[in-house]
């Protein structure tokens, strides 16, 4: 595992506090973590299940509310 050491200034420490900033910096990492999880996924997503007319028109309603295809994923991390 490799460490990281961020030098954050006095006044956004001050302005948004100290937990807040872990909580900020550990949230994105789980969410990079969470992204990679997707990525690996979709390499394996079988295109033949896909096929079928009710998923792509449940796709084609998500890209039109969403602008995007997406997987919504839910993890206690």
């Amino acid at each position: 595992m490799t460490e990281f050491k961020i030098q954050v200034d006095d006044k956004v420490v001050k302005d948004f506090g100290k937990d807040l900033l872990e909580r900020f910096f550990q949230d994105f990492y789980s969410k990079a973590l969470l992204k990679l999880a997707a990525n690996e996924i979709l390499k394996d997503w079988d295109d033949n299940e896909t096929q079928d007319n009710d998923w792509k028109i449940a796709r084609e309603r998500a890209w039109k509310k969403h602008g995007k295809y997406f997987i919504n994923v839910i993890a206690n991390v």
